[in-house]
């Protein structure tokens, strides 16, 4: 419905309090207490940042909607989701690999790579996962032009490695 119609309406059916009022009068009267939306979605990334979404061969960011999603009122399917490289070589608590699963990668070399903070000085992760990427000399992860293409993180490192605030020299 218009605002054109709303006037007509309001003026027939409360005529009194309507009646000396043009289009734009009332336009203003409905409008009057109008605030500005405040959006709670998490920041988008823009072109050319740090980090971009993990897409598959086809572009896609997400996986296609299931029957059982589709059911249960989705309308999207999961984000397609790998492994954070830098992740994998700390050790849990327990002594366990740690796998962090993340939707993003590098943009230029497109590692898998945590956009969330993860940081924990009882596990040795002093820095986010992004920030040693970047300014590592790691062999292993520093940026792909700096390194093998087949590269894994070494087992027998990761658990030599497992007292706390020390960091893995490969």
């Amino acid at each position: 419905m218009c605002i054109v119609d709303m006037h007509r309406l309001y003026r027939n059916l409360r005529s009194s309090e309507f009646q000396g009022m043009d289009i734009l009068q009332f336009s203003d009267f409905i409008c009057k207490n109008i605030k500005q939306r405040n959006w709670r979605l998490p920041q988008r990334l823009k072109p050319g940042e740090t980090l971009e979404r993990i897409t598959n061969n086809d572009g896609d960011s997400r996986y296609k909607l299931t029957d059982r999603q589709y059911n249960k009122g989705r309308n999207v399917g999961k984000s397609i989701q790998h492994n954070c490289f830098v992740c994998r070589k700390y050790l849990k608590r327990n002594g366990d690999t740690s796998y962090n699963q993340t939707s993003f990668r590098c943009s230029l070399c497109k590692m898998p790579l945590c956009k969330k903070d993860r940081t924990d000085s009882s596990t040795g992760h002093l820095t986010s996962c992004l920030k040693e990427h970047q300014e590592s000399n790691c062999k292993v992860v520093v940026l792909l032009w700096l390194r093998p293409l087949i590269c894994s993180v070494p087992k027998k490192s990761a658990v030599e490695s497992s007292q706390k605030g020390q960091s893995i020299k490969w």
